[in-house]
C-alpha cells in the first residue's frame, strides 16, 4: 500500500475518512483505512462509500435537511477537487508542502461554504463566532443554545451528574463530543413533553461546533481557523493555489538544474509527431537521467515522467509490449500528482494497451476508472452497483475504437526508422459492404455465424445478417429450416431487434418500411432475455425500437413477447415511456422540436453518442468529439445535410394520438412513471415530462399508477427543488394544473 506522503494530492477516500473523523461518525473504520491511500478506485464504489460511511450516518444523526446541505456541498467539492487534481501538476512537491496550500485555498473555501449554508438553513451563532481563536466552538454553540432554546435549562437540571459532567467537558474543550453522545442527548430528557427545544437544530449546531474543534486540534499549529474566520467575515484572500504551486515548483526544479539539458533532450526527442533519426542518442539520455534520479527525493516526486518517456521510446521502437509495462508504471506514478499529464498518459496507454498481442484487461479497466474519476471520460457501462468485472466497465466496441486510433495517436511520421503500425490498426469508419463480399446463406446449418468483410470485419448469426440486409426470402427459408431466433451477435444485435428496425420510421437507413420481417420473427417463441438484450454501442433496445415505430399493436406484441417496460436504451439511457412522451412533443411540432434538439448546447452524453455512432472517424476521446462537433457547426455541407435530415424526419414522424395510446399501454404494463433521467434535464421523470406537455389524461393515469407529483429535480443554477407543480406553472399547463388542484 502506498504511503500518504508518496503523492502530493490526497485521494477522495482520504477526504471521506477525514470527514467521518471530523464529524465523529466513527473513530475506527478499517474499510476507509484500507482504501485511504488507494489511488486507483472504481467510481461506483466510491459513490457507494460516500453514501454508506458519510451520508447515511449524517442523516441518522443530523436529519435529512443537514444531510442534503452537506452532501450537495461535498459532492460539488469532490467534483471541483478532482478537476483541480486533473489540471494542476504537483511535480516535485511533497505531501507536506501541498497540504498547507490546500488548507489555505480549497479546503478553506469548502468549509466556509458548508458552514454558511448550514447557518442559512438552521440559524444559530454567526459562523465566524465558531472560529474564534480564544474559545472552543462547542462552548460558543452551547452558550447560544442556552440563550435561545427556552427549555434547555430545565432539561439540564433533569440530567444525572454523569451527563452534566460530560456536557461540561465538551464546553471546556477537555473532550470532543462524540456522535453518539450528541445523538442521545434527547433521550436523556424526562419531560414534560412537548419540550420547547428544537432538538434537530441543537444536534446540527453541536456537530458543526464539534467538527470545528476537531480541526482546531488536528491542524495545530496552523492559521487555518483564523483564515476561515476572516473569510466568513467577508474578507477576500489574495492567495492563488495555482500560483503557489508554481512558486514551489520553481524552487523544486532547482534541485535538478544540473539535469535540465538531459530533460530538454528527452522531451524534444520524444515528441509524438516529430520525425526521429536518433533512437540511440535518446536511449542514452533516458539511461543517464534515470541514473541521475536513482535514490533521490526527486525520483519519488517526478519519477513517473521518465517512465512515461521510456514508454514512448518503446512505442517509437515498435515494442508495444514493453511500452505497456512502462505506461503502467507511469500511470500509477502520475496519479494525484501530475495534473493534465495524467490525461495524456491515460489516453496514450489506452491505445497501446488495446493494441498489444495479449490484452491486459485489469490495466485497461484501471485506465477507464481513472479517466472517469478525473472527468476525462464518462461511463460506458451504467450498472448501478460497484463491480470489479471488466465487462461492467468496458465494452468490446471501446477496445476496437482504441485499437483503431494507434495510427492517429502515434503517426508513422513520428516513429523510429523502419517502424510502422499500419498493419496493426483496426479499421475506422462504417462497415461498407460490397456485393462480392456478401456471404452465401447456409441452409444446412441455419444457425451458422457469418463473417462480413468490408471496411472492417464483423461476425454475426446469419439470420441477423439477412434481416439487416433485407433478404426476406432468405430469412423465411432459414426460419423454415429451423433457425433459432434466440441468438445474438457479439455487438448485441438480435433477430427481433433487426426486424423492428425494418418498420422504424425514425431509422432513415432502411426505407421503405417492410412489415414482413417483424410478422415472421415475432411469430416465433422468444426468450425474455433476448427481448431485453440491447446493442452495446448504440444501446438499441427492442421495446424502445417498438415505441419508435409509432404502432400500438407492435408495442403490445413486444411486451407480450417478454420485453420489460422499464428497460433503458439509447446512448443517454432513457426508458421507453420517456422516449414516447418526447415523441408526443415532437409529433405536435416536429420541425421545431427537431431543430431545437439540434440547436441544444452539447453535453458529455452528446459527445459520447457521437463517439458511438462515428465508428472512430471523430477520434476516441470526448475532447475529440467536442472538436468534431465544433467543426461541424461551421461546415456548410454538414449543416445542409443536417437540415435535409430534419426535413425527412419531420415528414416521416408518427402521429401524436398513436403515441398517447402507446404511452398508456406502457403505463398499464408497469412502466416506472417516476424513473430518473438525464434528458431533458438531470432528474426529470416521465411524470414531469407529461406535466410539461400538459398531457392531462396521461398525467392522471400516471398518478393512479404511483406517480409522485412532489418528486423534484435540483435546478442546475439555483439548486432549487423543482417538482410537477413548478413545471406546470412554468409551462402554463392548465389541464395538468387542474389535475394537481384535485390533489
Amino acid at each position: 500500500m502506498p504511503k500518504e506522503d508518496g503523492f502530493p494530492y490526497p485521494t477522495p477516500y482520504e477526504a471521506l475518512r477525514y470527514m467521518a473523523r471530523m464529524l465523529g461518525l466513527k473513530q475506527s473504520n478499517k474499510f476507509l483505512d484500507d482504501k485511504a491511500c488507494t489511488r486507483i478506485f472504481e467510481p461506483r464504489e466510491f459513490r457507494e462509500s460516500l453514501e454508506k460511511h458519510l451520508y447515511h450516518p449524517i442523516e441518522k444523526y443530523m436529519g435529512s435537511d443537514a444531510n442534503r446541505i452537506i452532501s450537495n456541498g461535498l459532492n460539488s467539492a469532490n467534483e471541483h477537487y478532482l478537476e483541480l487534481v486533473s489540471s494542476y501538476s504537483a511535480d516535485g512537491i511533497s505531501r507536506a508542502e501541498m497540504m498547507p496550500l490546500l488548507q489555505s485555498n480549497f479546503i478553506r473555501d469548502f468549509v466556509v461554504k458548508i458552514v454558511g449554508d448550514i447557518h442559512d438553513h438552521f440559524g444559530g451563532p454567526q459562523p465566524a463566532a465558531l472560529f474564534s481563536s480564544d474559545t472552543h466552538s462547542v462552548k460558543t454553540a452551547l452558550s447560544w443554545i442556552e440563550k435561545h432554546e427556552a427549555g434547555w435549562e430545565n432539561f439540564k437540571h433533569t440530567l444525572p451528574k454523569e451527563q452534566k459532567d460530560r456536557i461540561s467537558a465538551w464546553r471546556r474543550g477537555d473532550d470532543l463530543a462524540s456522535s453518539q453522545g450528541i445523538y442521545l442527548l434527547q433521550r436523556s430528557s424526562v419531560g414534560p413533553w412537548p419540550e420547547q427545544i428544537n432538538w434537530q437544530k441543537i444536534r446540527v449546531l453541536l456537530f458543526v461546533a464539534r467538527s470545528v474543534d476537531f480541526l482546531r486540534r488536528e491542524l495545530k499549529p496552523s492559521d487555518f481557523i483564523d483564515e476561515v474566520r476572516v473569510s466568513l467575515l467577508g474578507e477576500e484572500s489574495r492567495s492563488n493555489l495555482a500560483d503557489e504551486i508554481r512558486n514551489l515548483q520553481v524552487e523544486c526544479s532547482k534541485k535538478v538544474s544540473d539535469a535540465w539539458p538531459l530533460i530538454a533532450d528527452i522531451q524534444n526527442g520524444l515528441r509524438i509527431k516529430d520525425t526521429k533519426n536518433n533512437a540511440d542518442t535518446i536511449r542514452g539520455c533516458l539511461d543517464s537521467f534515470r541514473a541521475r534520479l536513482a535514490g533521490t527525493e526527486e525520483q519519488v516526486t517526478t519519477g513517473y515522467w521518465i517512465d512515461w518517456h521510456e514508454a514512448r521510446w518503446h512505442v517509437f521502437s515498435g515494442d508495444l509490449e514493453r511500452a505497456q509495462y512502462f505506461y503502467e508504471v507511469a500511470f500509477e506514478g502520475s496519479l494525484f500528482r501530475s495534473g493534465s499529464h495524467q490525461k495524456e498518459i491515460i489516453e496514450e496507454a489506452l491505445v497501446v494497451a488495446s493494441s498489444v498481442e495479449k490484452i491486459d484487461k485489469v490495466f485497461l479497466k484501471h485506465l477507464k476508472w481513472m479517466a472517469i474519476n478525473f472527468g476525462y471520460d464518462i461511463p460506458s457501462v451504467n450498472t448501478p452497483s460497484p463491480s470489479k468485472k471488466y465487462s461492467d466497465s468496458i465494452e468490446d466496441w471501446e477496445v476496437e475504437l482504441w485499437q483503431s486510433q494507434i495510427g492517429s495517436v502515434f503517426p508513422d511520421s513520428g516513429l523510429f526508422q523502419g517502424v510502422s503500425y499500419k498493419d496493426r490498426k483496426a479499421e475506422k469508419g462504417p462497415l461498407i459492404i460490397m456485393d462480392s463480399n456478401q456471404p452465401q446463406p447456409d441452409f444446412r446449418y441455419p444457425d451458422r455465424k457469418v463473417k462480413i468483410k468490408g471496411a472492417g470485419t464483423k461476425s454475426m448469426p446469419q439470420l441477423v445478417w439477412y434481416i439487416q440486409t433485407q433478404k426476406f426470402d432468405v430469412v423465411a427459408k432459414l426460419i423454415n429450416k429451423g433457425a433459432n431466433v434466440n441468438v445474438v451477435s457479439s455487438a448485441g444485435e438480435t433477430p427481433i431487434l433487426m426486424a423492428l428496425q425494418e418498420i422504424n420510421p425514425t431509422n432513415l437507413l432502411t426505407p421503405p418500411l417492410d412489415d414482413r420481417f417483424f410478422e415472421l420473427i415475432s411469430s416465433q417463441k422468444h426468450d425474455s432475455k433476448i427481448m431485453n438484450t440491447r446493442t452495446q454501442k448504440r444501446r438499441l433496445l427492442p421495446i424502445i425500437c417498438a415505441v419508435e415505430t409509432g404502432r400500438p399493436n407492435v408495442v403490445e406484441k413486444v411486451l407480450e413477447m417478454g420485453a420489460s417496460p422499464n428497460g433503458r436504451g439509447r446512448t443517454d439511457e432513457q426508458t421507453a415511456l420517456n422516449i414516447c412522451l418526447a415523441m408526443i412533443a415532437t409529433a405536435q411540432a416536429p420541425q421545431k422540436i427537431l431543430r431545437d434538439q439540434y440547436a441544444a448546447p452539447p453535453t458529455l452524453e452528446l459527445y459520447d453518442a457521437m463517439r458511438r455512432h462515428s465508428v472512430g472517424s471523430t477520434g476516441f476521446t470526448l475532447d475529440h468529439q467536442k472538436q468534431a462537433f465544433m467543426s461541424s457547426r461551421t461546415n456548410s455541407s454538414f449543416m445542409a445535410i443536417e437540415s435535409a435530415v430534419i426535413e425527412l424526419m419531420a415528414e416521416r414522424y408518427v402521429q401524436a394520438d398513436a403515441m398517447r395510446e402507446i404511452a398508456a399501454i406502457l403505463i398499464e404494463a408497469g412502466a416506472d412513471v417516476n424513473a430518473w433521467h438525464t434528458t431533458p434535464i438531470k432528474g426529470y421523470t416521465p411524470l414531469m415530462l407529461s406535466a410539461e406537455l400538459d398531457e392531462s389524461e396521461l398525467f392522471e393515469l400516471m398518478l393512479e399508477k404511483g406517480g409522485d407529483a412532489q418528486k423534484g429535480y435540483l435546478h442546475p443554477n439555483t439548486n432549487e427543488k423543482i417538482n410537477c407543480y413548478h413545471i406546470s406553472r412554468h409551462f402554463r399547463s392548465e389541464k395538468v394544473l387542474k389535475s394537481l388542484n384535485k390533489l
